[in-house]
């Protein structure tokens, strides 16, 4: 039998994020002891209040489906955060709860995008966004970022990029892999771009509450009216409250769009885990307590590892005010040779060579569409971050 596939996946690559942490992983198993830096998933534990939530739920019996847009009791909770928290005065079924915030962001895509529309991705962007565009049909636009601009798309930038054929501009602050926040300020200027068009705005908050600035959090769709009309805004739980193997996001949003979302999620997925909803209502409860302690914690990682790297001059990196992610330039060393005489000419290749000879996992930057960069997580054991930091120094200066 010959197996044919579908066309559209010759368009989408795989996850640079995942494909390390596949090799990674194959490595383990035999027995290589290996320091993951590659994945995003935060080393402390699901709150023992959360976990306590998700066992009484057993207990209780509630084991069964889920309504599709997510149980009500969790819809209106989050209708309550988000307008308590982010200034955004959303109905309860203008709410829909996924299977992480990754499904609601494909849901989104999937219900707006039609073949050839223009999605604008700032870069670096987060692996997901080009391909998911991609399997809906629609064409990434990439608009560029450095670090003089602290990785931001400016409104010069943006105004560039928009034509006719432009159908959503995706926004992540804090950011996934730079750790760049967005001030008010610095939102608006693309909002008032945005002004008069037909542009949905994809606004990812999953990093919301991870911050190290004193600048406070401001959702895209809390600018304006004209702003809240043509945001959908996309959170979850797997970052600030570690239940990265829960999956349970959500989306908020015009309800014309809500209902199209629930219309593919319902023909796909149905309902988000039962245990996972009731455990998240909880979680909403967590004080402001919770997240100091978090990000102090986060804190005094990013600067551990920053500091260490900083004593390379072979490297340099942008410090991030928020997310746990030290995205690391590698234009000096790159296409310098291995002892072997190999030459390391991309950033794949640079991160393969870690792995191999240093035993770390890091995630190439060409993934993030940055090929001179590395990303790393600093969500790790202080011993972890400095023995990781330690060996890449050292495979580095082995390089001729």
């Amino acid at each position: 039998m010959k197996y044919t596939l579908a066309n559209r996946l010759s368009r989408v690559e795989e996850s640079a994020t995942l494909k390390m942490a596949a090799v990674t992983r194959a490595l383990v198993e035999k027995g290589v002891s290996i320091l993951n830096f590659s994945v995003g998933e935060p080393h402390f534990p699901v709150p023992a209040s959360v976990q306590e939530a998700a066992i009484q739920a057993v207990k209780a019996g509630k084991n069964r489906y889920s309504p599709v847009p997510g149980n009500a009791d969790l819809r209106a909770r989050l209708a309550r955060k988000l307008q308590e928290e982010n200034g955004l005065k959303y109905k309860v079924e203008e709410i829909a709860v996924s299977i992480g915030a990754k499904q609601a962001i494909y849901n989104l895509m999937m219900a707006t995008l039609n073949e050839g529309d223009d999605v604008l991705v700032p870069a670096p962007y987060w692996t997901s966004y080009p391909e998911m565009v991609k399997l809906c049909g629609g064409n990434p636009v990439i608009l560029a970022t450095d670090e003089k601009s602290g990785f931001k798309l400016t409104p010069q930038a943006l105004k560039k990029g928009l034509t006719s054929k432009t159908k959503m501009l995706l926004l992540n602050s804090p950011s996934n892999p730079t750790g760049s926040v967005y001030s008010k300020i610095e939102l608006q200027g693309l909002a008032d771009v945005l002004k008069g068009t037909e542009v949905w705005v994809c606004s990812d908050e999953i990093y919301e509450k991870l911050l190290f600035t004193e600048t406070s959090f401001t959702s895209f769709a809390s600018l304006s009216d004209d702003a809240f009309s043509r945001t959908i805004t996309i959170n979850g739980f797997s970052k600030a409250f570690a239940m990265t193997g829960w999956r349970l996001g959500y989306a908020a949003g015009p309800l014309p769009l809500i209902k199209a979302m629930l219309l593919i999620q319902g023909q796909s997925t149905s309902g988000a885990n039962t245990l996972a909803q009731a455990a998240a209502v909880t979680a909403l409860e967590l004080g402001s307590d919770y997240f100091k302690t978090i990000n102090r914690e986060l804190r005094q990682c990013r600067d551990l590892m920053g500091d260490l790297f900083s004593k390379c001059p072979l490297l340099s990196f942008y410090l991030p005010d928020g997310a746990f992610y030290l995205f690391v330039n590698i234009s000096k060393v790159l296409g310098k040779r291995t002892l072997e005489g190999r030459a390391l000419i991309n950033s794949e290749e640079m991160a393969l060579h870690l792995l191999e000879k240093g035993h770390v996992s890091t995630v190439p930057g060409s993934g993030f569409g940055s090929d001179v960069h590395l990303g790393l997580s600093f969500s790790a054991r202080a011993e972890d971050i400095r023995e990781g930091c330690r060996r890449v120094i050292q495979v580095l200066e082995d390089l001729r």
